[in-house]
Order: structure tokens, then C-alpha cells, then sequence
């Protein structure tokens, strides 16, 4: 399944935005673009570190720990990506 963004004004290009709400997991895992994997692990890292109206922000730590409990979301070399680029965003805050 793919997108075409042209003329669309989506600045995401590449993937239809529905993807990222795939899960990696099962018949068809392969089918979900590296893309929408990407979005999909940055948008559940922003939800949980977000203050929402019925709970605090999860800490850093805890993100993290409720990410690896839900490894199987993403494949492998996404997640390690992730990593690498929340420790090296980290680390240019310091």
C-alpha cells in the first residue's frame, strides 16, 4: 500500500499516516514501511513522557522500560535506533 503525497501538503512523505499505528508483530510485519515504525516509536515516547489530563508524564527511565516491554511493536533495528538517537539527543543537552 503506497502513498502518494503529491499535492497533498503532508509533509511526511513516504508512507500513508495510518501506518504508524501498526503493530510489527504477526502475518504481514514486514509489510509496515521502516517509516511508519519510526513515527510509531517516537509517537508512543512522546505520549508517555506528555503530561496528560489524567496522569503525570512518565519519567525517561519509564518510557523507556514500557517501550522494551513492547519490543515486539517495532523491529529490532528500529528500536536500537531509537536508543542511540534519544542517548545522543541527551547527550547535546548536557
Amino acid at each position: 500500500m503506497e502513498a502518494s503525497n503529491e499535492g497533498s501538503g503532508n509533509r511526511h512523505a513516504g508512507f500513508s499516516p495510518p501506518f504508524h499505528f501498526l503493530r510489527s508483530e504477526g502475518p504481514g510485519q514486514d509489510e509496515i514501511p521502516v517509516s511508519a515504525q519510526i513515527v510509531g516509536i517516537v509517537d508512543v515516547y512522546d505520549a508517555l513522557t506528555t503530561t496528560r489530563p489524567y496522569r503525570p508524564a512518565f519519567s525517561q527511565a519509564a518510557a523507556l522500560a514500557n517501550i522494551d516491554h513492547c519490543r515486539g511493536h517495532w523491529s529490532e533495528a528500529v528500536c536500537r535506533a531509537f536508543r542511540t538517537a534519544l542517548a545522543l539527543a541527551g547527550a547535546s543537552h548536557q
